[in-house]
């Protein structure tokens, strides 16, 4: 599991065209830390069957606690509460909301009208991370 997630992570930096050129035996294409880890069918199949909920106590969509999130959500909860523990309060903290490109259909994604002078897209994900008690 540890090397499926190291996977993705250099996957999320290190991106190329599709899924499958991470397993290519082109130069140009070859990422040797990914295709000396695991076969891609191996990868594919914990990809396919990774769940972090169980699908059979899905909310109705019409339902007022619906969360888009939910399939997600209790590791979205394990990581905010391990960095919560993780933290060291100080006098002077300073929390940022970020903004990631992204073009793709989903639901959760965003449009701000503000000009964006860096060539940014107006399109884009906003990560805002949950108040932290002090």
């Amino acid at each position: 599991m540890k090397a499926f997630l190291g996977m993705n992570l250099v996957m999320g930096y290190h991106i190329l065209p599709s899924l499958r050129d991470y397993w290519s035996t082109e130069p140009d294409m070859a990422v040797p830390f990914i295709l000396n880890i695991t076969p891609r069918a191996r990868f594919e199949e914990i990809r396919r069957n990774l769940h972090f909920c169980n699908n059979k106590v899905v909310r109705d969509i019409t339902s007022p606690d619906y969360d888009r999130a939910y399939k997600i959500q209790p590791i979205i909860d394990h990581f905010n509460t391990s960095f919560q523990n993780a933290l060291n309060n100080t006098e002077e903290q300073s929390i940022d909301e970020h903004m990631i490109k992204f073009k793709g259909h989903n639901a959760m994604k965003q449009y701000t009208k503000i000009n964006l002078s860096n060539g940014a897209s107006n399109y884009g994900a906003d990560v805002i991370p949950q108040p932290i008690p002090i």
